[in-house]
Formats: structure tokens, sequence, C-alpha cells
């Protein structure tokens, strides 16, 4: 009877061992393939967060170039048009210069010519 008992016992205590020692390896093989997948989600999570900063960065870039460019092109055009606004008033001056410089020598001219003739009477003289 004792026997009997010790022999019931054992064969409860035994499969209680073996089904809890069986658990414990199918569950620590189970933690280990969910612990992988959560690594293989973490690791897609930051490429697609690396993505998106990406795509983020080339859009604030594009941007930034564009008005950037914008800026360029206002301050070219805006330069030209001084360039332009300045060479005109040359141009003015030069005209103005350039008719100063003619009446100016038709005077020495006829300056010239009335000394040659204030010359040429005073040795007729």
């Amino acid at each position: 009877m004792l026997y009997n008992y010790l022999i019931e016992n054992l064969n409860m205590f035994l499969g209680s061992l073996l089904s809890g020692t069986s658990v414990y390896f199918f569950e620590r093989y189970r933690r280990r393939a969910e612990l992988k997948s959560l690594q293989a989600d973490n690791a897609q999570k930051i490429v697609d967060l690396y993505q998106e900063a990406m795509d983020d960065l080339k859009i604030r870039y594009d941007e930034k170039f564009t008005a950037a460019r914008e800026d360029y092109d206002q301050r070219t055009a805006n330069l030209i048009k001084s360039f332009e606004e300045r060479h005109q008033q040359l141009e003015v001056k030069f005209e103005h210069l350039q008719r100063e410089h003619d009446k100016w020598m038709k005077k020495y001219t006829c300056l010239k010519k009335e000394f040659e003739n204030y010359k040429k009477g005073v040795k007729l003289n």
C-alpha cells in the first residue's frame, strides 16, 4: 500500500516534472522567436524612421533651395536693372560731355584762327 502510494505519487511527480520541463523548453523557444520578431520589427521601425527623416530632409532642402534660388534671381534682376539705369545715366552724361567738348573745340578753333589772323595782321603792319 505504501509502495502503491509512492508509485502513484512518484508518477504524478515525474509527470509534472516532465511536463513542466517540456513546457519550459517550448516556452523558452517561443520567447526567443518572439524576441527575434520584436528585434526585426524594431529594426524595420528604425529603417522607416530613417527613411521618413530622409524624405523630410529632401523636402526641406528643396524648399530652402527654391527660396535661395528665387532670392538669387531677384537680386540678380535688381542688380541688372541698377546697372542698366546707371549705364543709361552715364550715356546721357557722356553725350552731354561730348557736346560740351565739341562746343569748346569749336571755340578753340575759332580763337586759334583769330589769333593766327591777328599774328598775320601784326606782321603785316
